[in-house]
């Protein structure tokens, strides 16, 4: 570096060469300062007063050694230019202080110009298909190669340079040129510092083979105001390998349809074979041949497979077609020796043969129903298609038949109206045929029912098919009265509808044993809205008038959360139960008063509310208590908290009557004596004989409070006392009025 040139806005490091002349290892936190001063100065003037300074760390080295070590800061000019002082020192003088101090220039310049190569970059990685040995890459001779060099340029703005770009052929041995290709290149990027291109070099060939020595790079250069400042990083030298070997090999050969197999089958490309090149040059479409011979040495059919371009360390499967079959055979594959890219080394590695069996393959023949359904309606298109073994001899031919006797078309592929072919269960046929005539046949059946719903949305949607003409028939009634059907675990009997399905024609039920009936259920809308869609079940019954019912089997049922309804699939005639929870009705008779009636008789009046049109609600229980003048106890209000216990006692006993639900008065026409009063309370039922005494109405006072209301059926005791009167004539003969 001293006495060089570096660019006046480039930033580098400094790099120094230590040698050890001590008798021991130098310690290893020694350290170096470097100095950058303008212009010539003094070692001991740049030292004390320089433009720039920094460190350099100096490990240990070990006695009569040498070290290279590189400072970890960098310099830049900052655009000065001119001759620069540069001084390294050691921060602490050793017993031989004379060279701890080294002072040297630089020439700092605006038209800075350099050239070099990226050293990391092997050209020959530029290059396809190449085959390597120990690492090195190798060439075959009189072909073109287009090598791509890469480096660095740092030319500065107003700086024109011209360099010879180009590569030298050396001899190994003699170290003599033996070719070379040269060619000017200007067009180098410009930008004040390093920065990175790619050229192509001249194209390379030589026509012989051997290892030689590849000189490239930047051979030249001349420039305005300045050539390549630095030629020691402008060319490299790497070993070149030149050879057109050729090795062929048959690695293998088996049955493409199951490489364990130890017999083969009849039919194309039932043979694989894999083929590598071993050598260093490329090969292209060499013809690989296949014979199968007798016992007798009879070729009984042969074939080939051209490799195409095969390229050294490539692996290549070649496939083959067997056109004969029988016991005791052979097969040879061959690759031939002699080809247009040369002589194969190895010709012991071309040829391979195998004593087997070939074998005639079955058909295998099956169906496939391209839109599978349980059964079709006469609306439905049928779409089959007919198949055979993969590796059976062909073409296959396919025909098919309705009853084995009605030809339905020809070919693997057939496509019918289901309305063709009528109601009932049908019976297909599917003949294929190999080559030889072999036939094998295979037989598919398809179920054409009629279509038939009952939809009475959005409660319920019934659906089913059937072999004739049918009708769904749908009837539902609500449970008996009074009847718990046994349901159990809080749960009613809600409502029974009964399914059934019936021919037009023959008013015979169409359950056929093969058919069935799909039920979507909407409890939401068939129930009250004191019924939660979670606590509701279905059960079984044998009719409308059954009371024991069944539990349905698990896969009939389908309940589906979200959309809140349950799907049912019924194989015969069946009566549904909906069971579930009821909560509290939505009903209240509101505005509940108690009044005196004539003959101490009482009346009470209310406002009924809400689902009055529910029909799981039988009417109103009147209850009634009679309680003394003086007190006692009285039907409880709302204002006090419910207790089920405190009503089923005070109800045991004081049961009037049921009106029905719409009713909003009721006369008592009971007679209480004297000092008899009475309490009232009415409750909603339903049609199990529920009663919610939650939503009872009571005789209340004015706070809201359970009372008692007393009667009066004493007659009124009366007497005129201080009656006067008077008199007054006239002369009308009228009567007076």
């Amino acid at each position: 570096m001293p006495d060089s040139f570096i660019a006046a806005y480039d930033s580098i490091q400094f790099t120094v060469l230590v040698e050890n002349n001590f008798n021991s290892p130098s310690p290893a936190s020694r350290l170096l300062n470097w100095y950058a001063c303008e212009g010539v100065k003094p070692t001991n003037v740049c030292v004390t007063n320089s433009d720039d300074n920094g460190v350099i760390n100096v490990g240990t080295i070990l006695p009569g050694n040498m070290m290279t070590f590189t400072s970890n800061d960098y310099f830049n000019p900052q655009g000065y230019s001119g001759l620069m002082t540069i001084v390294y020192q050691f921060d602490r003088m050793d017993l031989n202080p004379g060279d701890d101090v080294l002072s040297f220039t630089v020439n700092s310049t605006l038209e800075f110009v350099d050239l070099k190569l990226d050293y990391d970059v092997d050209i020959m990685q530029s290059l396809n298909d190449l085959s390597t040995y120990d690492g090195d890459f190798i060439l075959n001779s009189n072909k073109t190669y287009n090598f791509t060099m890469d480096g660095f340029a740092n030319i500065c703005g107003s700086c024109d340079l011209n360099a010879t770009l180009g590569w030298q052929l050396i001899n190994s041995s003699s170290k003599e040129i033996i070719n070379e290709s040269l060619s000017n290149y200007s067009n180098f990027p410009s930008f004040g510092f390093y920065k990175s291109f790619s050229n192509n070099l001249p194209s390379f060939s030589h026509n012989e083979t051997g290892t030689y020595i590849l000189k490239y790079g930047i051979f030249n250069s001349q420039g305005n105001p300045n050539h390549d400042m630095f030629s020691s990083n402008n060319l490299n030298e790497i070993t070149l390998l030149i050879n057109n070997d050729i090795d062929l090999r048959l690695v293998s050969f088996y049955p493409s349809h199951n490489p364990a197999s130890t017999t083969y089958n009849y039919g194309n490309n039932m043979v694989t074979s894999e083929i590598t090149l071993h050598g260093n040059k490329s090969v292209n479409n060499v013809s690989i041949l296949l014979e199968v011979i007798d016992s007798n040495g009879i070729v009984k059919s042969s074939d080939s497979c051209l490799t195409g371009k095969l390229r050294p360390n490539e692996y290549i499967f070649c496939q083959f077609n067997l056109n004969s079959s029988g016991n005791n055979l052979i097969i040879i594959i061959t690759i031939p020796t002699d080809i247009e890219e040369g002589i194969d080394l190895k010709p012991s590695n071309n040829i391979i043969d195998e004593s087997t069996e070939i074998i005639i393959p079955p058909l295998s023949a099956y169906i496939v129903n391209n839109n599978p359904k349980q059964w079709y309606s006469t609306s439905d298109a049928i779409s089959l298609t007919g198949h055979a073994n993969i590796f059976a001899p062909g073409p296959v031919n396919y025909s098919w038949w309705y009853s084995g006797i009605v030809n339905l078309g020809y070919g693997e592929n057939l496509n019918l109206n289901a309305q063709d072919l009528g109601l009932g269960e049908h019976t297909l046929r599917l003949t294929a045929r190999d080559i030889f005539g072999n036939i094998e046949n295979v037989f598919y059946s398809l179920d054409i029912y009629y279509y038939v719903e009952f939809d009475n949305s959005p409660y319920l949607h019934a659906s089913s098919a059937t072999i004739e003409t049918s009708i769904i028939e749908v009837e539902s009634i609500l449970p008996l009265v009074g009847e718990s059907y046994g349901v159990g675990n809080g749960k009613s009997p809600l409502m029974l509808i009964s399914f059934d399905l019936n021919g037009v024609s023959s008013q015979q039920n169409s359950f056929t044993g093969s058919n069935w009936m799909d039920i979507e259920f909407n409890p939401t809308e068939i129930l009250p809205s004191n019924v939660p869609f979670d606590s509701v079940e279905i059960r079984k019954l044998d009719s409308l008038n059954d009371t024991i019912w069944d539990l349905f089997d698990s896969s009939q049922l389908t309940t589906n959360e979200i959309d809140q309804n349950i799907t049912l699939t019924i194989y015969e005639s069946t009566t549904v139960l909906i069971v579930g929870e009821m909560n509290l009705p939505n009903i209240e008779a509101t505005n509940f008063t108690t009044s005196l009636a004539p003959e101490g008789k009482f009346k009470i009046d209310w406002q009924p509310v809400g689902e009055l049109e529910n029909e799981y609600l039988s009417g109103w229980n009147i209850y009634r208590l009679v309680v003394p003048s003086t007190g006692g106890t009285v039907f409880p209000s709302s204002n006090q908290l419910y207790s089920q216990l405190v009503w089923d006692s005070l109800s045991a006993d004081s049961y009037l009557t049921t009106v029905p639900i719409e009713t909003n008065s009721w006369n008592d026409l009971s007679n209480r004596d004297e000092g008899e009063c009475v309490s009232y309370a009415i409750a909603p039922v339903d049609r199990q004989g529920v009663i919610h005494f939650e939503k009872a109405n009571v005789t209340t006072d004015e706070n809201g409070d359970g009372t008692f209301v007393c009667g009066d059926n004493i007659p009124p005791n009366s007497l005129v006392i201080q009656l006067t009167h008077s008199w007054e004539f006239t002369n009308s003969s009228d009567c007076f009025k």
